[in-house]
């Protein structure tokens, strides 16, 4: 099923092709106005490149997952789907990570030769490769919070403010454009209580330091959080259910 709606999101041309160009356009800014800031050292500004792309390769490759059920719930289209023999939430699942692993394998073609043409640098491909990774799974972690946002239209109708709150906080506590270690002391320790944490600047962050212990500590973050978020969407997805056939649905 993953793999049909790998083939489907290969045939929507349009939109990479607009996803992956708004990609380069943001690393090629940022990549020239690091060198007249305190990045102009070039082995600062060599690794800042990678460390965005990874965070915008994560972000850029998540689908909007949390549209699609909104719009079920709200239409009563998903009382229609829940009589099919498959999950629901399996179905949405399984159709959001394939648009996620097609838009994260174009973009990580485009990363590569892209980002060693701005920064002059690759990182050593085991490196590289398990960097990728990490943010791979990430991008699966960030589909399960937003499935679990576009439940809660079953409550409040409209998930769309749930949804900027949580887009927002990722920009900022998730250290999508700077680095956590940037920020003031406080800050930092409060991001590190958050999932944005965990999601952004820890898989990115490897490009930066690496080593074998933080890569666990990275692959255990996302675990973590993928386990609350699945428990919280079934959560919300039982408290569906159980509204439904009080209701006669």
């Amino acid at each position: 099923m993953i793999f049909f709606s790998v083939v489907h999101n290969g045939n929507n041309r349009k939109e990479i092709i607009v996803r992956s160009l708004f990609f380069m356009v943001i690393l090629y800014i940022f990549s020239n106005l690091w060198k007249i800031t305190q990045f102009s050292n070039e082995a600062d500004h060599h690794l800042m490149v990678w460390y965005l792309a990874v965070t915008e390769l994560i972000m850029l490759s998540v689908p909007l997952v949390q549209v699609d059920i909104e719009n079920d719930i709200r239409s009563g289209d998903v009382v229609y789907q829940l009589l099919k023999p498959v999950n629901y939430l399996f179905l949405k699942l399984a159709d959001s990570l394939g648009a996620l692993i097609f838009r994260f394998l174009v973009l990580a073609v485009i990363t590569v030769p892209y980002c060693t043409y701005l920064s002059g640098f690759t990182p050593p491909p085991l490196l590289l490769a398990g960097t990728l990774l990490s943010a791979l799974i990430a991008g699966i972690v960030f589909v399960i919070f937003h499935m679990m946002i576009g439940l809660t239209a079953f409550k409040l109708q409209d998930s769309t403010p749930i949804f900027w709150v949580w887009q927002r906080s990722g920009f900022l506590f998730g250290g999508m454009l700077l680095p956590l270690d940037y920020y003031p002391w406080y800050l930092k320790a409060f991001c590190a209580f958050l999932p944005f944490s965990a999601l952004l600047y820890k898989p990115a962050n490897l490009i930066l330091h690496f080593s074998y212990l933080e890569y666990v500590s990275v692959l255990s973050g996302l675990l973590f959080w993928g386990a609350v978020g699945a428990i919280c969407m079934n959560s919300l997805y039982l408290s569906m259910l159980k509204s439904l056939r009080v209701n006669g649905g």
